[in-house]
């Protein structure tokens, strides 16, 4: 059942930017992250979930690569230019130091 729910979650988000937008707004909590990339002892679902953020990365970029620039570059800060692509990534990278806490399932964070 999980491959077909994949495969379709994957086609909604191929064929509408608001799926894969919604998604990767969602995993912008640092406790969602943390429990399901990191705490959650099911390997399988770590893999499946990061798949999908990755396929959901994948299809948001081309619409916001011209936010992310001024989103990095902004002096009054990251609120100028908001991309929820630009919120998530320093969000992972606000957690890096966290990783040593569970060195065992952090392969799917990276």
């Amino acid at each position: 059942m999980i491959p077909q729910m994949l495969n379709l979650l994957k086609a909604y988000m191929n064929k509408n930017v608001k799926c894969a937008s919604w998604l990767i707004q969602e995993f912008c909590n640092e406790e969602i992250i943390e429990e399901t990339l990191l705490q959650s002892s099911q390997k399988e679902m770590r893999k499946f979930l990061g798949g999908l953020i990755y396929c959901a990365m994948l299809k948001v970029y081309p619409t916001e690569k011209a936010k992310l620039n001024v989103y990095w570059q902004s002096l009054k800060g990251p609120e100028e230019g908001f991309t929820y692509l630009g919120n998530f990534i320093l969000i992972l990278i606000r957690n890096m130091f966290e990783l040593k806490k569970f060195v065992a399932n952090f392969s799917q964070y990276f």
